[in-house]
């Protein structure tokens, strides 16, 4: 299914941009970068093309959610970005980058390495965040997901929120195999100047989904450096895991006053008393 959906876009659809995507199914998106436009300098290119065999390698489910056609690079994400009317205030999850095989399930956090229910879920429904009311014991990996993401997308749970998961940077890359594991693993295929202007346009994105999913205002939570940086106002201090451990990182982000900002521990450390208190305190 994923193959088939990135083998139908085409470079009709870039229209000289440096990132188009558009939504192929619930939560899930194609995108494709304009290599000739991301590397004007040759050199930076043949770097590119050196690490990319690595990094495809670096993950089996790549091969169903990604392809390099020429000066194409397509491939699928996903993000769960609730379209119906709530008057609970919205509450957007920001992480790194998503996993691969979370986007082949159509969810974040879809399953830990060893095929069982991430942690994250239990540490939302822990810190009252957000609760399903279902005993996913008595479901199998694939429809809990399923059943998961239906909920989601249709505000089905309790929760004072309504709730957005997205990505800061929405190419995936491998959780486990060392160099090319999250945004790292993206900053060495890429390198740091395109890097720079994927971020930019990335930004872009994330602009259209705050002003979309949180109109009037509401609380942004990010759980990495580069996500935090990128979205904190001016006044905010840079990231420091010291400080988000010590849930000092919080104010203003850059989108206004309106906009709360929350830095989250990294996911590593779902189990802290760090992650415990910020999820709960907000």
């Amino acid at each position: 299914m994923f193959s088939d959906k990135i083998s139908n876009s085409s470079s009709e659809e870039v229209n000289g941009s440096l990132i188009e995507f558009e939504l192929i199914g619930q939560g899930l998106e194609r995108y494709t970068i304009n290599l000739e436009l991301l590397y004007p300098n040759t050199q930076d290119r043949i770097r590119f093309e050196q690490r990319w065999p690595g990094f495809y390698n670096s993950d089996s489910v790549n091969a169903d959610i990604m392809r390099k056609n020429g000066d194409d690079l397509v491939y699928i994400s996903e993000s769960i970005v609730p379209i119906v009317e709530s008057n609970k205030p919205p509450l957007l999850f920001v992480f790194g980058n998503p996993a691969p095989h979370s986007v082949k399930a159509g969810i974040p956090f879809a399953y830990e390495g060893n095929g069982k229910e991430h942690r994250i879920w239990k540490v939302l429904k822990s810190t009252s965040l957000i609760d399903f009311g279902l005993d996913h014991s008595e479901l199998n990996p694939n429809d809990m997901n399923l059943h998961r993401k239906n909920r989601l997308h249709n505000l089905e749970y309790n929760s004072k929120y309504k709730i957005g998961f997205i990505q800061y940077f929405s190419m995936p890359s491998t959780p486990s195999k060392i160099p090319w594991t999250g945004v790292s693993g993206l900053s060495r295929l890429f390198g740091n100047d395109a890097m720079r202007l994927i971020e930019a346009t990335e930004l872009n994105r994330i602009k259209a989904i705050v002003d979309s999913f949180m109109a009037n205002g509401g609380v942004i939570v990010t759980f990495q450096k580069d996500a935090y940086n990128g979205l904190k106002s001016e006044q905010m201090f840079n990231y420091s895991i010291d400080l988000a451990k010590a849930n000092m990182l919080s104010g203003e982000s850059m989108f206004g006053k309106d906009y709360k900002l929350i830095c989250a521990p990294p996911t590593r450390l779902l189990y802290s008393k760090a992650m415990f208190n910020t999820l709960s305190n907000l």
